[in-house]
């Protein structure tokens, strides 16, 4: 049976049957909804009778003013530590991340600012900015326009499009060599405390670069072009719509202390050069000069993850 106990003007269920019985030992438990846990409190009064009210089913037991006041700064400290140990609304960090594929990689570097959305906080969503480092030897570079290399340029949908051979030249780069420094879209899910996966992908920016040596194959003929160099501005457009040099990820995220993270990745790098000699002939008769390389670097694994909170005294936010 359940009896309200009430000190001043305050009431807390208490549970439990003491009708005509002595109390001496009184332990009230209230279970709050937003937390995961019993908020509980101990109380020993000494002797302490429960009358019935006449005419209702309940007892109240008066309790001192200092135990109220005592029992509500229990209860407000409670709630007040599990809300500190809630995830934090923003997550900021550094990642240093490092990709080989054949005769090519990658290493880049990121600061992101992500959003905690939903009531658990798991997922992640947010902004960041990425510099990437791309060096190769001898790699091919073919048709970058999506007109020519794909059989249709609707966005997404070209993702799944198949490849017009008839329309793709090679342009082989001797020492292709691209800097890009991108604005990036990152979403995330946080699995446990030590595990957390996502993805991210370049969205704007621009590349910088070497120019290099090349040999252009077109039409069954092979010319030298002594000076191919980097695109300078980067486009996400979804395939083989984009322009210029873009990165992508695919992640998982170990913690190993807490600071500090593992991450294993799948990227796909986009480095694009164009011909300043040599052009493609397009069936329209239109020239062509922009040619692009897709890395594939599967099985990388990124050098570290600093929390950057830390490092740079950034608030953090709660709500």
């Amino acid at each position: 049976m359940r009896y309200p106990i009430a000190f001043g003007d305050v009431e807390i269920p208490l549970f439990g049957s003491y009708r005509n019985q002595k109390v001496r030992q009184v332990f009230i438990r209230r279970q709050w909804q937003f937390l995961p846990q019993t908020v509980a409190c101990y109380f020993d009064l000494a002797a302490a009778k429960a009358p019935i009210a006449a005419g209702h089913n309940t007892k109240k037991i008066k309790f001192p003013m200092q135990k109220s006041f005592l029992l509500l700064l229990v209860l407000s400290h409670t709630i007040h530590l599990q809300a500190q140990n809630s995830p934090p609304a923003v997550n900021r960090f550094l990642d240093v991340s490092g990709a080989l594929g054949d005769k090519e990689g990658t290493i880049s570097f990121s600061y992101v600012n992500n959003w905690r959305v939903g009531k658990s906080r798991k997922f992640e969503v947010g902004l960041g900015a990425r510099s990437t480092f791309y060096s190769g030897t001898d790699k091919p570079f073919y048709t970058a326009p999506a007109r020519l290399a794909r059989s249709t340029t609707i966005p997404f949908i070209i993702v799944f499009a198949g490849h017009d051979e008839k329309n793709i030249d090679t342009l082989t780069v001797r020492k292709p060599s691209v800097f890009s420094l991108n604005l990036s879209a990152n979403f995330g899910y946080r699995f446990s405390s030590k595990w957390y996966g996502g993805v991210n992908i370049d969205l704007i920016g621009f590349s910088l670069g070497s120019t290099s040596n090349a040999f252009l194959l077109s039409n069954g003929a092979i010319s030298p072009d002594p000076a191919v160099k980097p695109a300078h501005f980067n486009l996400l457009l979804t395939g083989d719509n984009d322009y210029g040099s873009l990165n992508s990820e695919f992640f998982m995220k170990y913690k190993v202390a807490e600071r500090w993270q593992l991450k294993a990745v799948y990227q796909f790098y986009f480095a694009e050069y164009k011909t300043t000699d040599r052009y493609q002939v397009a069936p329209d008769g239109t020239k062509v000069d922009r040619f692009r390389n897709k890395v594939n670097a599967s099985g990388s694994v990124s050098l570290m993850i600093y929390d950057v909170r830390s490092v740079f005294r950034l608030p953090t936010l709660r709500t």
